[in-house]
């Protein structure tokens, strides 16, 4: 399968921070969202409960940057990464939590041997190569508009040749940009293709 993907990229960061590689199937034109293979690589987690997507991905987000600027093992500083992608799998019920798993790509010096966390709520990820169906969006992402875009993405998927292929249990949000910037925005909306 691996031979009808395309050269390696990297998602565009307007501060060329590291992104995970990956390639673009470019023999399967999908109308709406795009198909990417991602190479098996490392990322720093962690697990939040919540009912709100903004409070999990900020509870989330402290506890890595946290990670990053030292505490971990060596007390050593990370360098910063896009995205910050967060696996929503929604709680059973409307008044349920759901649980948010908030990661932050390790960076290539630090693929090979990322620093040990020192909060027992964080861990290291060991993510395989991965198919991902792909939505793009931009402007200021709300919790409505990462639910809109992912139903919009389902109802794209199942358009295709992929419908029995995509897993549906959760699907995952990346945000690539500082809060601080106003313009230019680059937001994906991710779901897991079986292969």
């Amino acid at each position: 399968m691996s031979g009808i993907f395309t050269a390696v990229k990297s998602a565009f960061t307007s501060k060329g921070l590291e992104t995970p590689k990956y390639k673009v199937n470019e023999d399967a034109k999908h109308e709406g969202f795009e198909e990417r293979r991602y190479e098996a690589c490392k990322w720093v987690s962690t697990k939040v409960m919540a009912m709100s997507y903004k409070d999990g991905v900020s509870a989330g987000f402290w506890r890595l940057f946290k990670y990053i600027s030292g505490e971990n093992e060596p007390k050593q500083k990370v360098e910063m990464t896009a995205p910050v992608a967060t696996q929503v799998v929604p709680g059973a019920g409307p008044n349920c939590e759901n649980t948010f798993t908030v990661s932050f790509y390790i960076p290539p010096e630090h693929q090979a041997d990322p620093p040990k966390p020192t909060n027992p709520e964080v861990f290291i990820s060991d993510w395989p190569e991965i198919n991902l169906a792909v939505k793009s969006f931009s402007g200021f992402a709300k919790e409505s508009d990462w639910i809109s875009k992912g139903r919009e993405l389902a109802e794209d998927v199942e358009k295709t040749d992929l419908k029995n292929k995509f897993v549906k249990e959760y699907y995952f949000t990346a945000g690539y940009d500082s809060p601080f910037k106003l313009f230019g925005r680059h937001n994906e909306v991710w779901f897991q293709l079986e292969d």
